[in-house]
């Protein structure tokens, strides 16, 4: 069964972060600029990357299940994301999470790795609730615990 972990704080997706995001991934598509309309998006305003947002909230979601004992923790991958619906820019996003699964592992030679974490994001979008969530994962990690 899930846990639920809580909820991240609203993240503002402005147009200069979702242009910076374009620029690192060299993802120049035209409807995440801020003149996506004139240049004929079928949207009525630009939109986030998903994958923007999915790097935004895997970050607050880490800090909801703080581990004393973990030095940092690795992203392993992510399982079943899906992007359901755009993101606007100017938008404000939250996610909700849940630790859906814990496996510990064997050791590696180094005495790391000794565990494997499961959270479960569901990606709010303000004022937009009634017509479900924007995105919804399941990313993975290993956390890195202090040497002792």
């Amino acid at each position: 069964d899930a846990v639920p972990l809580g909820v991240t704080p609203w993240r503002h997706v402005t147009q200069e972060r979702v242009d910076a995001f374009a620029d690192a991934t060299d993802d120049p598509q035209f409807i995440h600029r801020a003149d996506a309309v004139e240049r004929g998006s079928p949207l009525p305003w630009p939109i986030a990357h998903g994958y923007l947002t999915l790097c935004l909230l895997t970050r607050d979601a880490g800090e909801l299940a703080p581990m004393p004992d973990v030095a940092y923790n690795l992203n392993y991958g992510v399982d079943h994301v899906r992007f359901l619906r755009p993101v606007p820019v100017g938008a404000r996003i939250r996610a909700a999470v849940s630790l859906i699964g814990a496996t510990l592992l064997p050791c590696n030679a180094q005495g790391k790795y000794p565990a494997k974490l499961r959270f479960a994001l569901r990606c709010e979008v303000e004022g937009r609730d009634a017509e479900g969530p924007a995105m919804v994962a399941e990313t993975l990690g290993h956390p890195i615990f202090h040497e002792e």
